[in-house]
């Protein structure tokens, strides 16, 4: 009787562990999945390009008169202000000009005078004070050339700069316009980068937001830039377009040409208002339109929703109609859904 009872509880309990395996067998699983938060507010991205500064302005400066150039103190490397001397010609030859200009003026103008006395009281004729009229401008202007031949033997900086090279040296005897000098205008930079033709064709002027630049020399401290021009045209061995910017070299550092940067622009994605969603979050019912599975946290189950494309780049499509901000939907792996489901949120992915 003992042997019998024990049986009888041991298949009891065994009929019961196999009704609660059944139990768990039948019940739904859950789904992990990761999920998306539809967000309307603007989305900025922010690109970064490999750039060099560069001066503003570089000009190869010279005389406008020839002769010997006596002195040329700036060195290279050295900044200079605008109206500082950079060189001088040997100017005795001018300034000797100079003086017979002034002597041979005075000599018209007294002349000039002593013709219009006898033309008053009639006794020069008119074609002779005429003659007499010329000589004297022609005096005074060659005197005025005089004056100004020996004031171009000084060359004055034109603006700020720094003298980047010398291209002779003293005691030689340079032609008029023969460059002496290159100088560069550090007061103000340019940095140029090249950006890839499709960025070019999506991104529009008014898209583009705060442009900064980080010197390789200056790590961790920004510079802010502002769009100078850019080439309508590619470059036809890399197809980029290069976009010249403006930089204000600062006071506390040197920031000198040549040295290189990263250029790190924010160019607004998407405007207010307008939803974007990962491209995996994408699905196709039967008929072949658009769907996406949007999540019941309630149920924790999702259900298929069609939805309006406006357009799909690489990484996002902008809907026109079916989602609203703050809806949560599937972001990768919808293939494997079915209505109704029940999924288990791995973690929430925002815009």
């Amino acid at each position: 009787m003992l042997l019998i009872g024990l049986s009888s509880m041991l298949l009891g309990g065994c009929d019961q562990a196999d009704a609660q395996a059944d139990q768990s067998d039948s019940a739904p699983t859950s789904q992990p999945v990761r999920l998306f938060t539809v967000d309307a507010s603007p989305r900025v991205e922010t690109r970064r390009f490999p750039a060099t500064i560069e001066a503003s302005q570089t000009s190869a400066v010279s005389f406008q008169v020839p002769g010997k150039l006596e002195r040329f103190p700036i060195r290279e490397g050295e900044t200079i202000r605008a109206g500082e001397t950079i060189a001088a010609l040997d100017a005795t030859d001018y300034a000797l000009a100079l003086r017979e200009a002034r002597v041979q003026a005075d000599l018209a103008r007294k002349e000039l005078e002593r013709k219009q006395a006898l033309s008053e009281r009639g006794h020069l004729a008119e074609n002779a004070l005429d003659d007499a009229r010329a000589t004297a401008d022609l005096a005074q202007v060659r005197l005025e050339q005089a004056a100004q031949n020996l004031a171009y033997t000084e060359l004055e900086a034109p603006f700020d700069a720094l003298l980047a090279e010398r291209l002779v040296d003293r005691f030689v005897n340079v032609r008029a316009g023969e460059p002496i000098a290159l100088l560069q205008d550090i007061s103000v930079l340019t940095v140029e980068v090249d950006v890839p033709e499709r960025l070019m064709a999506r991104v529009r002027r008014e898209q583009v937001g705060a442009i900064t630049a980080e010197l390789s020399a200056w790590p961790g401290r920004s510079f802010p830039l502002s769009i100078r021009e850019f080439a309508t045209e590619p470059d036809p061995r890399t197809r980029t377009y290069t976009i010249t910017l403006f930089m204000t070299n600062p006071d506390d550092i040197q920031v000198l040409p040549g040295m290189t940067a990263t250029v790190s622009a924010e160019i607004l994605a998407t405007a207010e208002g307008t939803i974007e969603v990962p491209i995996g979050a994408l699905d196709a019912d039967a008929a072949g339109d658009f769907r996406v599975w949007v999540y019941d946290p309630e149920r924790g189950q999702v259900q298929p929703r069609a939805v309006a494309v406006a357009t799909l780049d690489g990484s996002h499509a902008r809907i026109l109609s079916g989602l609203a901000e703050g809806e949560r939907i599937v972001a990768a792996g919808v293939g494997f859904l079915s209505a109704g489901q029940r999924v288990r949120p791995l973690d929430d992915t925002a815009q």
